[in-house]
């Protein structure tokens, strides 16, 4: 059938998307997306499904050998799923290619930008899986699953300002890592008190759980080992979860770590393919730092900048971009900015990754002090 090579093409190219490939992601499981593929051999409505995710996918990339009449298909879709519905049958309504073919239309909504569907698609999801015990309980065999749906909840949730649909009352708050040092920790004293001393425990320990993983990626990097996609999909999960479901006083040093993280763990975990927007994110990271500003001065130096690097790694238009140049210009030394390799070495006591974001950090960080030069 050869429409459905679109599909096959899509899965190869959706996992590769999802994992940022400055990290070292094991992604060597080809088996992942051929047992996606398999299902649609045996259920229409899955089938459909991914076919109008291909198209979705395949529009939003102007691929050449993309068709029009893979939009045919989510509405083919949508018609078999409600007559699955209707009739009840409870072996079909809560199988598990059931739950595939909604996330697939849910995703083909989510390329398309419309959250209103998304949302709808992922509560009717909900309502699935709490039938077959929630997401804790449930058994599936299809890999990624589970991850996948909880990627789409976090970005909505992210995208919206809104609460997750899954996991918005339950939520653990005990370290997902276990806590290892090194000897850079010594060197990193004034930033570790600091967060244990300000931050209330429970983002304090985020902050350590990132900090691993910022360990654990250097590791991979420097050794040429490679994280497993379970470990990597585990922590999205843990500490996006946790990060929606705080919130704090907007002036407080909570609030402000609390929504850099989030916005640091969302340029990790999030955004990926085309560049998603975030912008209720960014303006309320951008607006909390603007209106800290002065008071800025009791968190360490280099929070402040790992803080403003992560507002502009969630990518500013050309109108908000110079709106946290007078931070920047705050953190020169005798009126003169720090070069780049200072600026590396500070952010080492932070949760900044140097092999993912240090190229685009330096070049955000150049373009800003040549910006603050030029009007000062």
């Amino acid at each position: 059938m050869p429409i459905l090579a679109y599909s096959s093409t899509v899965f190869s190219l959706v996992s590769l998307e999802m994992y940022p490939k400055e990290l070292s992601i094991d992604l060597s499981e080809g088996k992942n997306d051929v047992y996606w593929i398999v299902t649609a051999f045996h259920d229409q409505v899955y089938l459909h499904a991914i076919l109008a995710l291909a198209g979705a996918f395949f529009d939003t990339r102007k691929v050449e050998s993309y068709t029009p009449e893979l939009y045919k298909h989510s509405i083919k879709a949508l018609q078999l799923l409600q007559n699955r519905l209707f009739v009840m049958k409870e072996s079909d309504c809560f199988s598990n290619a059931t739950i595939m073919a909604i996330f697939a239309l849910a995703s083909a909504a989510d390329i398309a930008d419309d959250l209103p569907t998304v949302e709808r698609h992922l509560r009717g999801l909900k309502r699935i899986i709490d039938i077959r015990g929630g997401m804790g309980r449930l058994r599936t065999n299809t890999p990624d699953l589970l991850g996948k749906i909880c990627r789409l909840d976090l970005g909505l949730a992210v995208k919206t300002w809104r609460s997750p649909v899954f996991f918005n009352q339950s939520v653990s708050w005990d370290p997902y890592l276990v806590i290892s040092r090194t000897p850079q920790d010594v060197n990193d004293e004034t930033m570790s008190w600091w967060i244990t001393d300000n931050l209330e425990p429970r983002l304090c320990t985020i902050w350590e759980d990132l900090r691993q993983f910022r360990r654990m990626s250097i590791f991979a990097n420097e050794a040429n080992h490679k994280i497993p996609k379970e470990t990597f999909t585990e922590l999205m999960v843990s500490l996006s979860y946790r990060l929606v479901n705080l919130s704090y006083d907007l002036d407080s040093p909570n609030e402000v770590v609390r929504l850099g993280m989030l916005g640091y763990v969302t340029s990790i975990f999030l955004q990926w393919g085309k560049t998603a927007e975030f912008h209720h994110l960014r303006h309320m990271l951008g607006g909390t730092l603007k209106a800290m500003h002065l008071g800025m001065s009791d968190i360490p130096m280099p929070a402040r900048l790992w803080l403003f690097l992560t507002w502009h790694l969630l990518h500013p238009s050309e109108q908000e971009v110079g709106m946290l140049d007078g931070l920047l210009g705050s953190m020169s030394r005798d009126d003169t900015p720090l070069i780049w390799s200072d600026v590396e070495d500070l952010l080492r006591s932070t949760v900044w990754i140097g092999h993912m974001h240090d190229t685009e950090g330096e070049a955000i960080y150049r373009r800003t002090t040549l910006r603050i030069s030029s009007t000062g």
